[in-house]
């Protein structure tokens, strides 16, 4: 929802917040393309956030995120979130009458 209407100036959080008009749609474009998005002190210095998406019957649904300090192994952690992304089950819709 926050992608689909885009303030007119990107808010600046620290020094690490990718802030550059059109910059947001390639990195889209990178976190397609590896099934994970990691923020590396984008929005607070000292934290890393690591993010998979959950998939069920129609797509994707939902994202699965953890946020940990920086100097935390991120190919631990990514693979333990891609591991329990999978692991999350959508609810399933009740019949349409």
């Amino acid at each position: 929802m926050l992608l689909a209407a885009p303030p007119a100036e990107l808010p600046r959080h620290t020094r690490h917040t990718v802030v550059v008009p059109g910059a947001p749609a390639g990195r889209l474009a990178r976190v397609r393309a590896a099934g994970l998005a990691v923020c590396a002190e984008e929005f607070r210095l000292g934290e890393v956030t690591v993010a998979a998406p959950v998939r069920g019957p129609a797509g994707t649904v939902a994202a699965l995120g953890v946020t940990v300090p920086t100097g935390v192994p991120l190919d631990r952690v990514a693979a333990a979130v891609r591991a329990a992304a999978t692991r999350v089950r959508p609810p399933v819709p009740p019949p349409s009458p």
